[in-house]
């Protein structure tokens, strides 16, 4: 999660210009019945309003979206599930 410190762009101001937030990449390889849209996707946002764009991005596509309050905590929640899975 280095990168997120890093991040800053040159001709953009934030907030404002830009939204930032992060929602996980989740697969479960060798499955063939699990698709985007049934899968659950955690998405944080870096402000309360990134969120709401993301999760409002994600809701046409995924039918359940867990909204947690950072991108870091939706990176761990990804983690932790994988982790716990094996």
């Amino acid at each position: 999660m280095s990168g997120w410190r890093r991040f800053s762009p040159s001709r953009a101001s934030w907030p404002g210009d830009f939204n930032l937030a992060f929602p996980p990449e989740r697969v479960d390889p060798g499955r063939t019945d699990v698709t985007m849209p049934t899968t659950p996707r955690s998405v944080g946002g870096l402000t309360p309003a990134c969120g709401d764009r993301a999760e409002a991005l994600y809701r046409e596509v995924c039918d359940t979206i867990v909204r947690v309050a950072t991108p870091k905590a939706a990176e761990l929640a990804k983690l932790l599930e994988t982790s716990s899975a094996r």
